[in-house]
């Protein structure tokens, strides 16, 4: 009898072949952390993603696609891999979006997802932008004090003007705050 050694090399890939649809349905979703903004804010734009498939998910990359009035904040990447997603597998993302100084009205973004190369909707969000109103009584008596109410951005300057001159004749900076109000007494 001749006496040696047997080897055997097994290994196993587990195949890459899940699709787009492995990314959909429940914990498949994008979200802003509020639907409306001011021009000039930040908002947080979250991405959650689960591979419901049986397959794994290759070169997972999301690709947001933004209105000309948002973009990333800088030092952000725009698009954001994630790599190879296991079935099960989950995660989720959050980047600081920057609304411009002049955006108005319903902006959105959409989000797309690549898987492998091919590349679908994932899903589209949206942020109503407005400017901050304000209310203040019609006339003032001099030397009174009155309330002006209504949303401002945090640290935004408020100018009375005088309704007969159209000159500023006082400013107030965020005296007091409350929620989204910023009332001050003059």
């Amino acid at each position: 009898l001749k006496s040696g050694v047997i080897e055997v090399a097994l290994s196993y890939t587990y195949p890459a072949k899940g699709d787009l649809s492995d990314l959909s349905g429940s914990g498949n979703m994008a979200f802003l952390d509020r639907n409306t903004a001011f021009p000039g804010e930040l908002v947080n734009l979250t991405i959650r993603y689960q591979n419901n498939g049986h397959d794994i998910a290759p070169a997972v990359i999301f690709e947001p696609v933004f209105d000309g009035e948002l973009s990333i904040y800088p030092g952000y990447p725009v698009n954001f891999g994630v790599g190879d997603l296991y079935p099960g597998g989950h995660g989720s993302l959050t980047v600081p979006v920057s609304v411009s100084d002049h955006a108005e009205g319903t902006l959105l973004i959409d989000v797309n997802v690549n898987v492998g190369g091919e590349s679908v909707l994932f899903d589209t969000v949206s942020l109503n932008v407005s400017e901050p109103t304000l209310a203040a009584p019609a006339q003032a008596v001099a030397g009174e004090p009155f309330v002006v109410s209504g949303q401002a951005a945090p640290g935004e300057t408020v100018f009375i003007k005088n309704a007969d001159t159209k000159t500023d004749t006082h400013s107030i900076k965020n005296k007091t705050c409350t929620g989204s109000f910023f009332p001050s007494k003059l």
